[in-house]
């Protein structure tokens, strides 16, 4: 098959999730013997002065013609016999309408669909405002919340029309995510629905579990006190590291709050907490670290989970999406914190250090990621796209 990837930035695959799960699934593609393409609409700069796994080409979409837009993604599948088209995103599936009526298109959803949705005044609040339009959003929004719900509402309702359209199937990550979609969307029909969930980006396989592991707890992502809400682990550590004084926590990541939860922690007085800001060599910590902490309010899939997983941490996690149980099983291979409260899930961790559960509970963590693995999930692909 022929296969051509499409998102809005290029498959950097060290820049995001997406593009790492593209570069996974490229990776293993390309092992059986499948072309790939990837198409980007922005930072055209990152996609000249880059090497990718697979050819890479920048179409400008703003200020153009219907018809260009068309004749320069036609001139692209010619060139590569494209057979399939799998948009990694949901805003640009109306792409699909460009494409040749033979050229079989999968539009696929890696987001928690109206995640929006109930959002509560705190998580509003938390949300760093980067411009003025953006502030007087954020005000509005903390007046009446249901207006932020119906601005976010039309765009993905939108998004998700336009993908039952054009696309012959609709991907999501979870079939969890199908009833959430009926609760706000009960008039799109649900027959085009599939769902593959995410590979690991990390070979578990070949991932030995460490025999010796550091009393550390890790957080990972993007530094920002919105839907990460990475306060809430710095609050977490705070109120959790009087008990433990032979432990340590380490934030990875940068992100637009990373310099207000560095000045909380120092205002705090918070001991052995640890900024390292953005890693490429993530996995040196999950190597050591005993516990990986997810304090989002909401997630698609979190590859930070099978990540750390693969390296026997044992994952402690808001229960705040629907995909944490593809992943985690309560107490079997991780801890789900039903409430969202650091306090909480400083209890869960000291708890669990008192058992002295660890290697039981991290050797189920590795066993879990397995299934997860990209080979696994290349033969889903690969049935989903043969059966078009």
């Amino acid at each position: 098959m022929n296969i051509m990837f499409v998102f809005y930035k290029p498959i950097i695959p060290n820049a995001g999730g997406v593009q790492r799960v593209t570069y996974t699934l490229t990776k293993e593609l390309k092992k059986r013997g499948h072309n790939v393409v990837f198409v980007s609409n922005t930072d055209k700069d990152e996609v000249e002065n880059h090497d990718f796994i697979a050819p890479q080409y920048h179409i400008e979409l703003e200020g153009r013609e219907e018809k260009e837009i068309e004749k320069e993604i036609q001139t692209i599948s010619s060139r590569h016999k494209t057979t399939h088209v799998i948009c990694q995103t949901l805003d640009k599936a109306y792409l699909s309408k460009y494409f040749p009526s033979d050229i079989k298109k999968i539009a696929a959803c890696h987001v928690q669909p109206f995640s929006f949705m109930g959002i509560s005044r705190k998580r509003i609040w938390n949300t760093n405002a980067q411009n003025l339009r953006q502030l007087i959003f954020k005000v509005v929004s903390l007046v009446s919340p249901r207006i932020h719900e119906a601005f976010f509402y039309k765009f993905e309702k939108k998004a998700l029309e336009d993908a039952y359209e054009f696309a012959d199937k609709i991907c999501f990550i979870s079939e969890r995510f199908y009833p959430r979609i009926g609760q706000y969307l009960p008039q799109l029909p649900q027959d085009k629905f599939v769902s593959i969930n995410n590979p690991n980006t990390y070979d578990a396989s070949n991932i030995e579990l460490p025999t010796s592991k550091e009393n550390i707890i890790l957080w990972v992502g993007r530094v920002e006190n919105g839907q990460k809400n990475a306060i809430d682990f710095v609050r977490m550590w705070q109120h959790l590291s009087k008990h433990v004084k032979d432990w340590r926590a380490i934030m990875i990541g940068d992100g637009s709050d990373l310099a207000y939860v560095k000045h909380y922690a120092k205002r705090k007085h918070i001991e052995r907490l640890e900024f390292t800001g953005r890693r490429n060599d993530t996995e040196n910590f999950y190597k050591k670290a005993k516990y990986v902490a997810v304090t989002s309010y909401g997630e698609s899939w979190c590859l930070v989970l099978t990540e750390a997983m693969s390296y026997g941490c044992v994952p402690v996690v808001y229960d705040t999406y629907e995909t944490l149980h593809d992943i985690v099983d309560d107490k079997y291979n991780g801890y789900i914190v039903k409430a969202v409260s650091y306090k909480e899930m400083a209890k869960c961790i000291y708890d669990s250090i008192r058992k002295d559960d660890f290697v039981k509970i991290s050797t189920a963590a590795q066993e879990k990621v397995e299934r997860f693995s990209p080979e696994s999930t290349v033969d889903k692909w690969e049935n989903l796209l043969k059966s078009l």
